[in-house]
């Protein structure tokens, strides 16, 4: 972005083509409803029974939208005090936990003890140590494995899940116990739990494929919503985006116009923002990039804007949700990271210590700037000679005269 100046160097107006993609207002519109839904407390959901796996996905949703802002910490808070005692909760909080330097060296020991035991072999997981192994039980205990980094007596799990798959010529999926169909939730569950394990089990493709085509055929478009989302999820994650969009777009049909909410239900809007929100950055793992910014005051300014805590770490996604800054008189001194910030529409940076702008040449949608008062920009304004005030009168006077004589000639052809 190069900057031209007349009479105010300091103001850029410049015209914003916004380029969101499809699925991003869907999310951020999810994401708002879902933090307005939270408990004072910081979780979601009204009774303990739900609370864990409500504000665990709740987390998870906000997360992944890049809405790490006042509701996300105070969810985050709650799960960190708040035990869990079972397979279920320990392996969805773990996962919402994940890389926030939350300590979950307990989560993996409790799931290495309560991996079920068969035939002196390591099988599944089941709810606990006392249940045989259930397909998903297993694919959440995977799940949190994965993110926790660990692989210990994976293999074993791995092929539970393929030895329980089912094997009818339209049904490869998994079923909830042993009932004699599969069950569309725990099949797109055991799907992403699979999907990250194909690097070390090459086997696992078709397996998954087939899980794939079984949700194709079960999840039409009367399936819940919150079958949609995780449908749409388990597409995403095993690189199916065919499959995906199909269950996106009808996501998207479905959100309520009004609220953001899908069926006013926080467990399905929590779902369906994950899913919706997981396809905005199509490439994930870019997107949570953490992103360097050396100057503290800059770093307070950006968080604050952002309704986050001042020294909180910020990564690509989440400055590309920076649209406007004010941080005048910070002392900030150096705009390194601020390039990441790719939606920011104004800034008001004057009276700091900026020698120079570089950061933001390339912020297309930058429609305002201001930053005089800085070293590199310190906005003297031009000096008009003192005229007294008799002066002023036929100075204007004249001016007035020369331009009804201007505007009252004749024109003169060919001039």
């Amino acid at each position: 972005m190069k900057f031209r100046s007349l009479f105010t160097p300091c103001l850029l107006v410049l015209s914003i083509a916004a380029n969101a993609g499809t699925y991003d207002q869907p999310a951020a519109n999810g994401a708002q409803w879902l933090a307005s839904q939270q408990n004072s407390d910081g979780s979601w959901g009204n009774s303990p029974g739900v609370q864990a796996v409500y504000t665990s996905a709740a987390v998870r949703a906000l997360g992944t939208a890049y809405k790490r802002q006042t509701a996300f910490f105070a969810g985050l808070t709650w799960l960190e005090s708040h035990e869990a005692g079972n397979v279920d909760l320990i392996s969805r909080r773990a996962g919402a936990l994940t890389g926030h330097g939350d300590n979950l060296g307990y989560a993996l020991t409790y799931l290495q003890n309560a991996q079920s035991l068969n035939g002196g072999m390591y099988a599944g997981w089941g709810l606990s140590s006392n249940y045989t192994s259930s397909a998903i039980d297993t694919a959440l205990a995977l799940v949190a494995y994965s993110e926790l980094g660990s692989n210990v007596q994976v293999q074993a799990a791995l092929n539970f899940l393929k030895s329980s798959q089912r094997a009818g010529t339209n049904d490869r999926g998994w079923a909830i116990g042993n009932a004699d169909s599969s069950d569309p939730a725990t099949t797109a569950l055991v799907v992403q739990a699979l999907a990250r394990y194909t690097p070390q089990d090459a086997s696992l493709t078709p397996v998954i494929n087939n899980g794939l085509n079984t949700l194709n055929t079960l999840v039409d478009s009367a399936a819940p919503t919150v079958v949609q989302a995780l449908a749409a999820q388990a597409a995403q994650e095993a690189g199916d985006s065919g499959l995906a969009n199909t269950f996106l777009s009808r996501l998207v049909s479905s959100q309520s116009a009004t609220d953001g909410s899908w069926n006013a239900d926080l467990y399905t809007t929590a779902l369906a923002t994950r899913a919706v929100a997981t396809a905005t950055a199509t490439a994930a793992s870019v997107q949570s990039t953490p992103v360097a910014i050396p100057d503290q005051a800059l770093r307070r300014a950006i968080n604050q804007a952002l309704g986050r805590n001042s020294m909180d770490y910020l990564n690509r996604g989440e400055l590309a949700q920076l649209t406007s800054l004010t941080a005048v008189n910070q002392g900030i001194a150096d705009l390194t990271g601020l390039e990441w910030a790719v939606n920011l529409a104004s800034a008001d940076l004057n009276d700091n210590n900026l020698t120079s702008i570089a950061p933001l040449d390339n912020l297309t949608h930058l429609a305002s700037l201001d930053w005089t008062g800085n070293p590199g920009n310190p906005g003297v304004p031009v000096q008009v000679p003192a005229v007294p005030l008799p002066g002023q009168l036929l100075m204007a006077l004249g001016l007035f005269i020369t331009m009804r004589h201007f505007c009252r000639s004749p024109i003169v052809k060919g001039a």
